[in-house]
């Protein structure tokens, strides 16, 4: 207390003393509480009546509240940035009309399911070949259909590549058969694919970035192969391992003859445009979007412009499962703290598509601007957030944005969270600066930038998924303090 008292009155030696009037309400002199009248002020003894302090003036005068205001300001909070509402980068899903937002996909064969049961748990049954039919495949996928609501099974017990046991959230209003959405596993480093009707044989390399010809039947662009095996006497793709699980691209379109082949985030294979391959092993599949981490009741998710809303943007979302939320149309305004808004504004009216992540693009999430020489010479920023992702083997990935320049980033392969916290603190001129980092406590590289701080910078938190659009990342409890020196 009596430190507390030193600091008040530390802070009123340097501003001067002002005198309150002599109302029922503590109020500054020359004010009121709506700031719309003018309160009188009693006279000093020296005769001030008029507010005439000014900045190093230690007499008894009287001051604004707004000078009082300014003048107590370095003494107050250091946030400038926090937020306990978290960012999510979406992964490949659909979106409706009015902003229901469901994880996953629909299978390429246009698979169906029926249930055994309009409610609790009961048996799932697809029309071919879907699932992985392993625990580590299929325990955790969930099953979306559009039954008047969106309504989700959760996959509990495994069984093979078109029956599985679930639970159901709500009552059915039947058995179906429905179109269904399908999520992958919750957690797999490697993302498995489910299985497909579709197949492919006697393959051959005829191209030098992925293309090869094929005995193929029920091939559609966005399906997975994964390979296996040696390849024999034929070269195979730059960087394989077997297995690797690779996607056959949309365009040019798959026939009954050929295919290419991509990586899975998209880009285009290195092969070497001859020869017959031997001793592979061939299989068909789909890869699902990764379901959330947990049921999360105020997120705001990321979108990119692709998507049916049409902008690539943060909007809030109310999650009714982890492959399941409505959305609304209240937009993450750049620059101010992360907030809940007082009334949610519908979506409507928007074109109901799947759409695809942007892989290896940073989003932008919490935003805030540092105001013009508000760091001196040797200020810092001090930042504390952290990450959450599916486990894949695809990188997820956390940065700092000061100015325009990526000055750290953390990322997570099959790890489920990271921590990011460090500083940027002036080198005791306003124009660099020294950055230090650790993640999840190990110290990443110390790095420096050649900032203008003198003029004010955005300071932004980002985030993306950088090798799958079936992947998430979510950016969570945000801190950003300023220390002016």
């Amino acid at each position: 207390m009596k430190k507390l008292h030193a600091i008040c009155f530390s802070v009123l030696m340097l501003i001067g003393f002002w005198i309150l009037p002599a109302h029922s309400q503590s109020v500054l002199c020359g004010t009121s509480t709506s700031g719309a009248a003018t309160q009188p002020c009693a006279a000093l003894p020296n005769g001030i009546t008029a507010t005439t302090q000014t900045t190093g003036d230690t007499s008894t005068d009287i001051a604004t509240d707004a000078f009082v205001a300014s003048a107590i300001a370095p003494f107050g909070s250091p946030v400038v940035l926090q937020s306990g509402l978290p960012f999510i980068y979406a992964p490949s899903g659909y979106v409706d009309a009015t902003g229901n937002w469901v994880d996953g996909q629909v299978p390429l064969s246009a698979q169906t399911v029926s249930f055994s049961g309009t409610s609790g748990s009961v048996t799932a049954t697809f029309s071919a070949a879907t699932l992985a039919g392993t625990s580590a495949g299929d325990v955790g996928r969930q099953i979306v259909v559009l039954d008047t609501t969106y309504k989700v099974c959760a996959i509990t017990v495994f069984s093979s590549s078109t029956v599985a046991t679930c639970a159901l959230s709500a009552t059915l209003s039947g058995t179906g058969p429905f179109t269904p959405w399908v999520t992958g596993p919750v957690y797999t480093a490697t993302n498995v694919p489910g299985a497909s009707a579709a197949t492919v044989a006697a393959i051959v390399d005829s191209g030098t970035t992925g293309q090869f010809t094929c005995t193929c039947v029920g091939l559609v662009g966005g399906m997975s192969l994964t390979i296996s095996g040696t390849w024999g006497t034929t070269t195979p793709p730059t960087g394989y391992t077997t297995p690797t699980t690779y996607l056959i691209a949309s365009s040019p379109a798959p026939t009954t003859t050929g295919f290419t082949l991509t990586t899975q985030a998209g880009t285009a294979l290195v092969t070497a445009g001859s020869g017959t391959p031997t001793g592979l092993t061939l299989v068909v599949g789909q890869i699902f979007s990764a379901p959330l981490d947990a049921v999360h009741a105020k997120v705001y998710m990321y979108f990119p412009a692709s998507s049916p809303i049409g902008i690539a943007e943060n909007v809030p979302c109310v999650m009714a499962s982890v492959a399941t939320a409505l959305c609304s149309n209240n937009p993450y305004v750049s620059g101010t703290h992360p907030f809940w808004p007082t009334s949610l504004t519908a979506f409507s009216g928007l074109t109901p598509s799947a759409y695809t992540t942007v892989v290896n693009a940073w989003a932008i999430g919490p935003l805030v601007s540092i105001a013009a020489g508000s760091l001196s010479v040797n200020g810092a920023l001090e930042i504390k957030f952290s990450q959450i992702n599916n486990n894949s083997a695809g990188f997820k990935n956390i940065g700092v944005w000061f100015s325009t320049v990526n000055v750290t980033s953390g990322s997570a392969t099959t790890t489920t969270s990271i921590a990011l916290n460090g500083t940027i603190t002036n080198q005791g001129i306003a124009t660099a600066q020294s950055v230090t980092f650790t993640q999840n406590g190990t110290p990443l590289a110390l790095g420096s930038q050649p900032i203008n701080t003198t003029v004010a910078q955005n300071l932004s938190l980002q985030f993306n998924a950088q090798a799958a659009g079936t992947d998430w990342v979510m950016l969570v409890a945000p801190s950003v303090k300023e220390y002016s020196y």
